[in-house]
């Protein structure tokens, strides 16, 4: 039978693992036994969660039940508030998906600024002032971020979705012609941000 061939040694690489032979690991001493024993049953430790940027839940801003009620309440214009604000915040939808992938795209920011502003002045003409209090502490989120006093982050953009979507569900009551209220809660949660 032929001889093996020879097997160079080659040094470890730095940062290298080095196996060892188990059985060259010497036992413990006897009192050291249980330790070694019960570490060796013992499951691993959970490995803690990485901690997540969560917003602090608000307090619901419940709407009032009945009809919706206007001074001098023309219903022509009503209806065009409630096509216009549908309109509005259809497209106000797509720009704040486009601050989730980037909080910084300032064109977004500013067409937001723009839809919030004809949105807030449409319904304080037809005497929604809930709606209109809501558009503006949001317009003011987003100036504070034109302005340079704050950064649009994960937590303004979280903001404006709820707010957004809270617009939606107002405008939906008009539609239906059920009162409306005004999200004080909401409100002060866009004062506080900025």
């Amino acid at each position: 039978e032929p001889a093996p061939e020879p097997v160079a040694e080659v040094a470890p690489a730095a940062g290298a693992i080095e196996v060892m032979d188990l059985a060259s690991v010497p036992e413990p001493f006897p009192e050291d036994r249980s330790t070694a024993q019960a570490a060796r049953v013992a499951p691993s430790p959970t490995p803690t969660p990485t901690p997540t940027l969560d917003i602090e839940p608000i307090a619901e801003d419940v709407e009032p039940e009945g009809v919706l009620v206007l001074p001098d309440m023309d219903e022509d214009l009503i209806e065009i508030f409630v096509e216009e604000g549908n309109d509005i915040l259809d497209k106000a939808d797509a720009l704040v998906a486009r601050l989730r992938e980037a909080p910084t795209d300032h064109e977004a920011i500013t067409g937001l600024q723009r839809h919030l502003h004809t949105l807030k002045g449409n319904a304080r003409a037809v005497g929604l002032a809930g709606i209109g209090d809501l558009s503006h502490a949001v317009e003011s989120l987003l100036e504070a971020v034109v302005g340079d006093r704050m950064d649009m982050n994960r937590a303004s953009v979280d903001a404006l979705e709820r707010a957004f979507d809270r617009l939606h569900r107002m405008v939906g009551r008009v539609a239906r012609r059920q009162a409306v209220g005004t999200p004080q809660h909401m409100i002060a949660r866009f004062e506080a941000l900025v």
